[in-house]
């Protein structure tokens, strides 16, 4: 997947979210981890963290996106229509991972 294109900033508001909500919270540690491979003709990026998990909002859910990961999900539906998706799911244990599918593309790097 090393040759894949990944949109400009499209990485920044899941990291900086399990930063600040994930990880930022904690006594101390955390990690987070990035993966990206080719699953058939789409890039799977996975963004993991072993922080709080996912909080309850004001209306008492489960929060699950505010206006950072809401713009990445709005970018990726205008960028690829149906062909992508992101998904936010708790880990076991404890903490969040961020799963983002878009239509493989290879970066047009100079040799």
């Amino acid at each position: 997947a090393l040759d894949s294109a990944v949109p400009s900033l499209l990485l920044q508001p899941p990291v900086e979210n399990a930063i600040q909500h994930g990880i930022g919270p904690l006594q101390s540690g955390g990690t987070i981890e990035i993966e990206a491979r080719r699953d058939g003709a789409c890039l799977a990026i996975h963004i993991r963290d072993d922080g709080q998990g996912l909080g309850v909002d004001a209306s008492g859910g489960e929060g699950t996106a505010g206006i950072g990961l809401a713009n990445t999900r709005a970018r990726l539906r205008h960028m690829y229509g149906d062909m992508q998706r992101l998904d936010i799911t708790p880990r076991p244990g404890g903490g969040v991972v961020v799963s983002l599918r878009m239509p493989l593309r290879r970066s047009e790097r100079p040799d």
